[in-house]
């Protein structure tokens, strides 16, 4: 193999590295680079036209999922506290204050990147193997690709493996959308805790006769809504427990001093049963069946009908549950409690 003669190089500061200043190695690299990549343009050894691969050769590996990924790396940068905002980081990038706000909108970024930063140009010359007729836009943008998900999914449907309904996840309150580990900066690995909760029935008429305190006076503000129009509500302390079987026997319940609880209306059972709508779509037979089945369970509203105004509760909720704020918010996301 014949080595390429070295260029003359380029002199720097005194003292710098590469003998006495001379950039002739960096240079002899860039010069090779430069023909490698020609060379990679001319033979085009990432343009790959596989075969049919055989059924025991899927899923052999992560390579399926394009959106499978992990960095530990970040994951433990993100922990030290130094991780720098989005809008530091495009600042650095030399992107005007002005604009960054902008970048708010997805489809922004497919406007302003590709053409102004020459993004597949950067990737070429960092020598990523990138087969780029293959690139596509994964938004809206392409209709092309909304339309190869959809074909997925109605796949998925008709083979009985997806229904339309809910789950229990762990979303964000902010964003209105599931949260999963990597969209996490701390909690990972959390998921979805079942409990079983414990109704103690309050009987309201002694707890007048109590002496004057926090939750007695809890009981007073309650009698402002211990009446419906369908009769009386029943009233109920929640307690929380991961182990159910040990409840049979208990003579007490405490209450935590310097816990802040409420009053909060709630159902005498869930609005929405998972199940049932899971075994009722499970029992359609043909693919038109179970999109008619799911888009008229979309279009009721079935699975948010906990979702009402507070005169409406009022009207419909014959129970009240003492608890916390967040949990009485928690099971308002489980349809247990009526959500604004």
């Amino acid at each position: 193999m014949t080595t390429p003669a070295a260029p003359e190089g380029k002199q720097g500061a005194p003292g710098a590295p590469g003998g006495g200043g001379s950039f002739v190695r960096r240079d002899q690299l860039i010069q090779i680079e430069e023909e490698v990549q020609k060379l990679w343009e001319k033979e085009k050894p990432y343009e790959v036209d596989v075969g049919r691969l055989r059924r025991t050769e899927m899923g052999a590996d992560g390579t399926s999922d394009p959106t499978k990924f992990s960095s530990n790396k970040s994951k433990l940068v993100a922990k030290t506290g130094n991780l720098k905002t989005q809008w530091e980081i495009m600042a650095a990038l030399g992107i005007p204050e002005e604009e960054i706000p902008r970048f708010a909108d997805a489809n922004y970024w497919l406007d302003y990147f590709p053409p102004r930063q020459g993004c597949k140009r950067d990737l070429i010359r960092l020598g990523t193997a990138v087969d780029w007729r293959r690139s596509f836009i994964t938004t809206d943008r392409n209709p092309y690709y909304a339309a190869f998900v959809r074909w997925q999914f109605m796949k998925l449907l008709a083979a009985g493996k997806i229904s339309f309904g809910t789950r229990p996840t762990v979303i964000s309150r902010r964003e209105l959308q599931a949260c999963a580990d990597h969209d996490r900066l701390t909690g990972e690995g959390v998921g979805p805790q079942e409990y079983t909760l414990i109704k103690l029935r309050v009987k309201t008429e002694e707890a007048e006769e109590a002496a004057s305190t926090p939750y007695t006076n809890l009981i007073d503000q309650w009698k402002t809504y211990a009446n419906t129009p369908k009769g009386s509500r029943n009233l109920f302390l929640v307690a929380a427990t991961l182990r159910p079987e040990t409840m049979y026997g208990q003579t007490n319940c405490y209450v935590l001093p310097e816990g802040e609880y409420g009053v909060f209306l709630a159902f005498d059972k869930p609005r929405v049963n998972v199940e049932q709508q899971q075994q009722q779509q499970q029992e359609q037979q043909t693919l038109q069946e179970k999109l008619a089945a799911a888009a008229a369970a979309a279009a009721s509203g079935d699975t948010l009908e906990h979702i009402m105004t507070r005169e409406e509760a009022l009207a419909e909720c014959s129970t009240a549950f003492i608890c916390s704020h967040r949990s009485a918010l928690n099971m308002a996301y489980q349809a247990r409690n009526p959500k604004p």
